[in-house]
């Protein structure tokens, strides 16, 4: 990107990523008119890893330990991060 002229890159409006911080840092120097956009796989897998620390968290908050083969969070994990179609 840095070796296009400065025409081009003020003529980008948006530009796909990865979420991670290091794209996001290059993305904004080298592009900093342009609007950033997370594309689907990277943001569904961004929820999920948060979806996953908050069940994580709250499990051990209540029951004051790692998920166990009983516990309803447990059991539940990988119904939140299923895909619909096999629902």
């Amino acid at each position: 990107m840095a070796n296009q002229p400065k025409e081009w890159r003020d003529a980008v409006k948006w530009g796909t990523l990865d979420l991670a911080g290091s794209y996001r840092s290059v993305f904004r120097e080298a592009l900093p008119n342009a609007t950033m956009v997370a594309d689907p796989f990277h943001l569904i897998k961004l929820a999920n890893t948060r979806l996953d620390e908050t069940r994580r968290r709250v499990q051990q908050n209540i029951l004051g330990h790692r998920g166990r083969g009983g516990d309803p969070l447990y059991r539940i994990r990988r119904l939140l991060n299923m895909a619909k179609e096999k629902l």
